[in-house]
């Protein structure tokens, strides 16, 4: 099958005695440079794509120059600069490993790209003003396609299953303050003396990665014995007591597992850029700190 490489080849133009701000280089990872017009034109895209709900007519458009100290524009440019970062990372293994995208999936990306630029109206006026180009919408469409394959080769048998708890749910929903005041003397008496068991409550019982659950409830089951119960914790318009029923290592869910391969990832990203020996500069040209957590 073809395959198409998404990685684009940087030739850095810092000749003998260029310096940083003289070639618009934000940033270097695995030999790669960033430029100061990448990071920008990321930005604007940002800017404009998340400032307003979809399907809503284009704003004035909210801008950041590359020197603007404003704390929104600095938040910004720091997540863009980030995903910049990821980027080069991903295709530099992309590339090293033999990843690309079949041609059927890059022309299929294509036709979503074209689809979106049709009827999302913020990327339209970001093409319209020029702000973006209609080959940025394409690579960002390949782009995301080859960091989610490249974390599928990374993650790839390692979050099926882990440490999980077996739990039974017992939750206690209320409406008025009374109800509420009810609810929660049942809740808290459940969780201190282990009964009564109302019949009313909800009950739900389920395998659970720790890392689906709320800190406070972890922490509490984490020091729990099988057989206790702990809470209750409040959830919008319930209160939520949990019975420990086990420790084990269990197949995860679907989505539990979407939420480790993604932690796994992201850590995986944060060694390999700081192994990339990556380094950023200041629109001056000095080094600064790079956003690697």
């Amino acid at each position: 099958m073809c395959l198409i490489a998404t990685s684009v080849v940087l030739v850095s133009a810092a000749g003998c005695g260029a310096t940083h701000s003289s070639t618009g280089e934000v940033a270097l990872v695995a030999g790669q440079p960033v430029y100061q017009t990448q990071l920008q034109t990321y930005v604007d895209y940002a800017l404009a794509y998340y400032a307003q709900p979809s399907g809503s007519a284009p704003r004035s458009p909210i801008t950041c120059e590359p020197d603007s100290h404003l704390s929104r524009c600095v938040t910004v440019r720091q997540q863009a600069l980030r995903r910049l970062l990821e980027e080069q990372v991903v295709q530099h293994y992309a590339a090293a490993h033999h990843i690309g995208l079949p041609r059927p999936l890059v022309l299929a990306l294509d036709r979503k790209a074209v689809n979106f630029l049709q009827s999302d109206a913020r990327v339209g006026s970001l093409v319209a003003e020029h702000r973006i180009s209609r080959q940025f919408v394409y690579a960002l469409f390949q782009k995301e396609a080859l960091i989610q394959s490249v974390e599928q080769s990374i993650t790839h048998g390692e979050t099926g299953s882990g440490p999980a708890f077996q739990v039974l749910r017992i939750l206690f929903p209320f409406g008025s303050k009374s109800q509420q005041a009810a609810a929660y003397r049942s809740a808290l008496t459940l969780a201190t003396d282990g009964k009564p068991m109302p019949r009313s409550a909800t009950k739900k019982a389920e395998w659970i990665a720790p890392f689906r659950l709320a800190r406070t409830a972890r922490a509490a089951l984490a020091s729990a014995s099988p057989g206790g119960f702990v809470g209750p914790f409040q959830r919008g318009s319930t209160y939520l007591v949990i019975k420990l029923l086990a420790r084990g290592h269990h197949r995860y869910g679907r989505r539990a597992r979407e939420v480790a391969a993604a932690r796994l990832f992201k850590a995986w990203l944060t060694v390999q850029l700081h192994h990339a020996s990556t380094r950023c500069f200041s629109p001056g040209g000095s080094s600064v700190a790079c956003p690697l957590t």
